[in-house]
């Protein structure tokens, strides 16, 4: 028989079809099945190696016994070993379902996501958590002002990365509602306005250096005049055409972000 291609209902309908879950012959004595949802598991009962799953019919003192089912990728720091106390009563069978478990590490941009499983809160990201193997049961991530995402745990991996989507990029009614970075916006118009303020500054200093050049009739002094009205004239352009540029460049980044 192919154990590899039976499921567990399968191998428990073995059990009962081909009656190794009769009970044990000595009242002294207790029967025990192990089986897990992947076979060739190493199995242990009290630190002594009996088997592989799936394992029937194994003879042991009736009484408290301590149980472990190696995990599937027992190289893999992140598997981890089943481990249960059982009770196996005297003259009866006992059968046990070993759900191998794996830690998995669990990130999301931006972090402090909540992550959730069956309604049961598990942590924040980033999390490690541990799962069943195999399991169909997914994760949840939940962060104020994103979008609920859904992860499924991984088959052969250890880590689960989550891109959050903001909530305001959320698709409404077939059109997707536009990002608009706010703080940039801001930046660049206060940017903008500071810039021309300096520039406005540069241009009255010149008209009043020209002034001064056209009532002075010093040879001098009309010459420092004259040169001053020049450079504060410079840098009252270049301050003009810097503000200008600032105040476009914020515009094209608005306007893209809004039909993005």
């Amino acid at each position: 028989m192919d154990f590899n291609r039976l499921s567990t209902s399968t191998l428990l309908a073995v059990l009962v079809l081909t009656g190794v879950g009769a009970r044990a012959q000595s009242e002294s004595t207790a029967v025990l099945h192990v089986v897990a949802l992947q076979p060739g598991r190493a199995v242990h009962v009290d630190g002594r190696r009996v088997g592989v799953t799936p394992l029937f019919g194994l003879s042991l003192t009736a009484g408290q016994h301590q149980l472990s089912v190696s995990a599937p990728d027992s190289l893999i720091w992140t598997a981890q070993p089943w481990e249960a106390s059982i009770r196996c009563p005297a003259g009866r069978a006992t059968v046990v379902h070993a759900a191998v478990r794996h830690l998995l590490w669990v990130t999301s941009n931006p972090p402090g996501a909540v992550v959730w499983q069956n309604e049961r809160r598990l942590g924040e990201t980033p999390l490690r958590v541990e799962v069943q193997r195999h399991t169909a049961t997914p994760l949840t991530l939940t962060k104020t002002g994103y979008i609920d995402f859904v992860l499924q745990p991984p088959q052969g991996r250890n880590q689960l990365h989550c891109e959050m989507q903001s909530a305001l990029n959320r698709p409404v009614n077939g059109m997707r509602q536009p990002v608009v970075n706010k703080t940039r916006g801001l930046t660049g118009g206060a940017l903008s306005f500071l810039l021309g303020a300096a520039g406005y500054w540069m241009k009255t200093r010149a008209d009043d250096a020209y002034e001064h050049y056209l009532h002075t009739g010093h040879p001098t002094r009309m010459a420092r005049y004259f040169k001053d009205a020049q450079s504060y004239d410079r840098w009252s352009s270049a301050l003009y055409m810097a503000g200008e540029a600032t105040l476009g460049l914020t515009l094209y980044l608005t306007l893209k972000d809004f039909w993005q």
